[in-house]
């Protein structure tokens, strides 16, 4: 027996996922590519066939983790955001059940905090509660992994805190410890089956940790409110909204290396197979 990572028990530990299940399966099947970085350099083969996984939970903790994962999963792979994203895609994603209530729109575009918006997916019947844990909980197991891939994630004090929410499932005001998640497009496309290393960056307000993961951009800010920044539209909302923006790979820094390299990869896969290259 060991210590669970979480209850602190004395337990039988499985061999948890890091990050769900459902963010790699993008990346199974015959025609998908895998872009992932470690230490600062995209990899040039995918490295990862199977999802990073350590012994960390208890089975019960486990079980508690797949119920916030499968809420999330209905929401980020389901109908709605499939419909939303399919102007932006060639792959195929994964589709599951998603909440009837959950809708999109487009708009046009907006500058949000630096960068511009190419339009936004906006969900409703979303559970707050249920949102605000799951983020708690990508940010706590990454902060925890040994591996290599997650040694960017440094949380220091704050962890023993977002440790403690998550044990009384407390997720405390919707701006403390929040997330954004963002949709990025290389090349004017949308790559599900792409994972980037987490990176930390620290200014006057906290941490900011930033990583993609399923094709999606999630960004982890500090403790302090943030009321007044840009990027508080985006955070999940009490009253279960949750909108997420479409926004050019190009324009973040953390993603600008990266996406000058995925999208010369593209280019020399599209003149490798013979296939003069499409327009996104």
């Amino acid at each position: 027996m060991i210590r669970c990572g979480l209850c602190d028990q004395d337990r039988r530990l499985l061999r948890s996922h890091i990050i769900p299940e459902f963010f790699y399966k993008p990346v199974y099947g015959k025609n998908h590519r895998l872009y992932t970085r470690i230490d600062g350099r995209l990899a040039s083969a995918p490295p990862l066939q199977k999802g990073l996984r350590e012994r960390l939970l208890c089975s019960e903790c486990e079980q508690a983790f797949g119920k916030l994962e499968g809420h999330v999963q209905r929401i980020l792979y389901g109908k709605a955001a499939t419909a939303a994203l399919a102007p932006y895609s060639r792959t195929r994603r994964p589709q599951v059940a998603t909440d009837d209530a959950a809708r999109f729109s487009r708009i046009e575009a907006a500058s949000v905090a630096g960068f511009w918006t190419r339009g936004e997916v906006h969900f409703t019947g979303v559970d707050y509660k249920t949102v605000r844990l799951f983020g708690l909980s990508l940010l706590w197991r990454m902060a925890v992994a040994s591996h290599v891939m997650w040694h960017g994630v440094q949380l220091a004090d704050d962890g023993p805190a977002i440790k403690a929410m998550i044990i009384r499932a407390d997720v405390g005001a919707y701006d403390r410890y929040p997330f954004v998640c963002m949709i990025p497009l290389f090349g004017g496309r949308f790559f599900p089956d792409s994972i980037l290393q987490p990176d930390r960056i620290d200014t006057s307000d906290g941490f900011v940790i930033r990583t993609v993961l399923g094709g999606y951009l999630f960004v982890f800010l500090g403790s302090r409110p943030y009321r007044d920044d840009a990027l508080t539209p985006f955070f999940v909302r009490p009253d279960g909204s949750w909108t997420l923006p479409i926004v050019d790979a190009m324009d973040l820094d953390f993603l600008r290396y990266d996406a000058a390299h995925i999208d010369a990869a593209i280019k020399a896969e599209v003149w490798t197979s013979g296939r003069a290259p499409r327009e996104a």
